[in-house]
């Protein structure tokens, strides 16, 4: 059964999300608190719920934030607090894991990686933001990683299939 995937990232005043089922983007939104604060991390907390429940996640994948008292470090924690408290499995990501992953040697600034996002998935356009190409290519990497893992540990060599007399 292949896994819903929810993809997390966070900036000053957006929050952008994707959603996965197996390698297919099932959904993209951004979500723009009108409020700061406290007020900001509890409107991403119920969107996050409405997601959650909406598309059945099992899995997420979260940027790594400081833990500082910054806006985005409030976001971070209020999407934590919500993923563990339905225990939903999380993995973490840097900006630096996401330009090492794609490409050897990596990329060196995340405008390489969202040139290469646009042509890797074609349901961004051109007005997609940062923070939704952020999103779909870091489920996305998630997500390829998990398939080949599969199939790396299933048997499928070319001799196992072979009948012996």
């Amino acid at each position: 059964m292949t896994e819903s995937l929810l993809s997390i990232v966070f900036q000053k005043k957006a929050t952008a999300i994707a959603v996965f089922h197996g390698l297919q983007l099932e959904y993209l939104h951004v979500h723009h608190p009108s409020a700061t604060g406290a007020k900001a991390a509890q409107s991403v907390y119920q969107f996050l719920s409405r997601t959650i429940d909406a598309f059945s996640c099992t899995s997420a994948v979260v940027e790594l934030v400081p833990s500082d008292r910054t806006g985005r470090a409030l976001l971070s924690e209020a999407v934590l607090a919500r993923l563990r408290s339905d225990a939903i499995p999380v993995f973490t990501f840097s900006q630096a894991d996401m330009l090492s992953a794609f490409s050897l040697p990596p990329l060196r600034t995340m405008a390489e990686l969202r040139a290469l996002g646009m042509c890797l998935i074609p349901m961004l356009t051109d007005s997609a933001s940062h923070e939704t190409i952020d999103a779909a290519l870091i489920g996305l990497l998630l997500q390829v990683d998990r398939e080949l893992r599969c199939i790396v540990n299933s048997d499928h060599s070319p001799t196992s299939n072979a009948r012996t007399p």
